[in-house]
């Protein structure tokens, strides 16, 4: 199941144990005038409960060691409009805790 997380909650509200994965969505400069792009992608968790950054910008995965601390980094730029879509099995209201 797949659902985006919103932004303006606090990150400490996301179930991280219950995930599989996060995608990230985040805009990209502009190489051509008018274009705004955006890049994804995607955050494992691996079974051990461990989270690596996957994205094709980085030369080989990296290990988020905080992934509380990276996911709030993401939204604190709320003037880049960046997003979070939480992947995992099983009924979507265990990704978001509603307190």
């Amino acid at each position: 199941m797949v659902v985006w997380f919103d932004g303006r909650l606090p990150v400490e509200r996301i179930r991280f144990e219950n995930l599989d994965a996060i995608i990230v969505n985040v805009p990209t400069g502009n190489y051509i005038p008018f274009w705004k792009g955006r890049h994804w992608y995607t955050i494992l968790r691996q079974d051990t409960g461990r989270f690596f950054n996957l994205d094709s910008k980085l030369s080989k995965p990296e290990e988020i060691t905080d992934i509380v601390q990276h996911c709030r980094n993401l939204l604190s730029k709320t003037e880049d409009a960046n997003q979070l879509f939480l992947i995992g099995k099983g009924d979507p209201s265990l990704f978001v805790s509603s307190e």
